[in-house]
């Protein structure tokens, strides 16, 4: 649930993109429609305009999710060490900081673990999220990297691994592993969690797949 502090910091926001006419009463409107702080900034511009938002304050809405992501991973540096769970898990939160879409993200590292480049090699559509094979080896190869990590997000806040996912983990998984790289993990970020599949899948050739929801059964007549 939001606070009322965060409603009038957003009503302060709108103000000044308003030239003077008043805010508060959008701001309130823009909370309960959207439930908090952060999903109003991760709302499209159609989204907000619907919500009564002028243009220009619709425009300052989406210009600071994007400044809030980089001040997020500015923090981090050039080269940050993402050898630890904890690095690797924060630095994942901070590159979905305001994306509202699904995206798939590589993360190229060199053999001590720091970070060398990030990618985004796919963004979600109507039919979801697809990553071409060569897009990803030709990133390994253009940035030099001996270990890589996959990281894509779940915007609706599912926090669990998809078969699709695991499928295609497992294939490219295989690839890489013939070639010298090593895979070192495929990360979920949904809101603030951040789950592995190297832990809840096994990661490591056999591919634990969860079973699928079972329909339930039809009742005699």
């Amino acid at each position: 649930m939001y606070t009322l502090c965060e409603q009038d910091k957003l009503a302060n926001l709108l103000f000044m993109a308003s030239y003077g006419r008043q805010g508060a009463e959008t701001a309130e409107r823009l909370m309960k429609r959207f439930g908090s702080f952060a999903n109003v900034f991760a709302a499209g511009r159609g989204a907000l305009e619907r919500c009564g938002l002028t243009e220009s304050q619709a425009a300052l809405i989406l210009s600071l999710r994007f400044m809030a992501r980089r001040c997020a991973l500015e923090r981090f540096g050039r080269s940050p060490d993402l050898g630890s769970r904890g690095a690797l898990e924060e630095y994942i939160r901070a590159l979905y900081v305001g994306v509202r879409n699904e995206r798939f993200i590589l993360l190229c590292l060199n053999g001590q673990d720091r970070l060398i480049e990030s990618r985004t090699l796919a963004d979600g559509t109507l039919r979801g999220l697809r990553v071409h094979p060569r897009t990803l080896f030709e990133s390994v190869v253009q940035t030099g990297a001996s270990r890589v990590v996959f990281c894509h997000n779940h915007p609706g806040g599912k926090v669990a691994f998809s078969h699709a996912d695991i499928r295609s983990t497992r294939v490219f998984w295989a690839q890489l592993n013939a070639i010298g790289v090593t895979l070192v993990d495929h990360m979920l970020c949904a809101g603030e969690a951040v789950v592995s599949m190297r832990e809840t899948c096994r990661l490591d050739g056999t591919f634990y797949l969860p079973p699928r929801p079972q329909a339930p059964s039809a009742r005699p007549g």
